[in-house]
């Protein structure tokens, strides 16, 4: 039998002819993270090939007119290597700090702006809403949003709280999250009747000192205009069983600010402990 019948006859037997081979799948390329101002030429020299080349590479459509800080991009024949979570399914993360924004979380994960936004199925409104303490996916996988959070020393109330000062745009859900507290709550439970100046979470001062764990109630910051209350500069912690408030009273009949000053209308008297 000729040689092609008999292989046509023997894929026959077997179901009918094959498909033809697949091509097999592409090695991964050794690649490069763009950096800011960086084009293609730029980018080409960077990998030590030529510009005609790197688009070679790189076969992607209006690539030169769309790249993005943090994005990949191969220096060599092959496919990007995939960015892969955690065994367990979970994402590779990491913690929002005060002053951070996606695009240093970005550079931080080491990825795109744009695969940033992926990992974490962000909405319009993810960059803008960002708070301290909060969980950011940097790989595919699921986000841990809600880590178990950590308990705070409790210590003597003879002893000064862990204190915080509050920064303009603070919440007590902001610092809930930075000090991984429970909620804002928690954070309502370690001021109310102690800190100077203390009148909610929603009438947060700046520079106002509040606990974040348990314990005493922290001096405040001291204010050169001061004449009255514990923000008078050089003012000591009172000894047990005499409160911060009572420190540096001013006259019979008039009430001491927050900020230091006396009077004797609501907003020297109404906002007091």
């Amino acid at each position: 039998m000729h040689l092609r019948t008999a292989l046509t006859a023997l894929l026959l037997s077997h179901g009918g002819f094959a498909s033809p081979l697949s091509a097999s799948p592409l090695a991964n390329c050794e690649f490069i993270q763009i950096n800011p101002s960086e084009g293609c030429d730029k980018l080409a020299d960077r990998c030590g090939i030529s510009p005609a080349e790197f688009e070679r590479v790189n076969p992607k459509d209006s690539l030169c007119t769309t790249l993005r800080i943090g994005q990949r991009v191969c220096c060599t024949e092959g496919e990007l290597p995939a960015i892969e979570g955690n065994p367990d399914g979970s994402c590779k993360q990491i913690e929002v700090e005060r002053g951070d924004n996606c695009d240093k979380l970005a550079a931080e994960c080491n990825v795109s702006l744009p695969e940033l936004h992926d990992f974490n199925n962000a909405t319009t409104e993810f960059c803008g809403a960002l708070m301290p303490g909060q969980q950011v996916c940097c790989t595919p996988g699921e986000l841990d949003a809600d880590p178990e959070p950590q308990p705070p020393v409790e210590v003597n109330l003879n002893s000064t709280c862990k204190d915080y000062i509050v920064q303009r745009g603070d919440t007590c859900t902001s610092i809930a999250s930075e000090f991984k507290l429970s909620g804002w709550s928690t954070v309502e439970e370690f001021n109310e009747g102690k800190t100077w100046g203390w009148r909610g979470c929603d009438k947060l001062f700046p520079d106002m000192a509040i606990c974040v764990g348990g314990g005493g109630a922290p001096m405040p910051l001291p204010d050169q205009g001061a004449e009255c209350g514990p923000r008078v500069p050089g003012t000591e912690r009172p000894a047990g069983g005499v409160g911060i408030g009572d420190l540096n009273p001013c006259a019979d009949g008039m009430c001491c600010s927050f900020y230091g000053s006396c009077g004797v209308t609501e907003e020297y008297c109404n906002w007091l402990l």
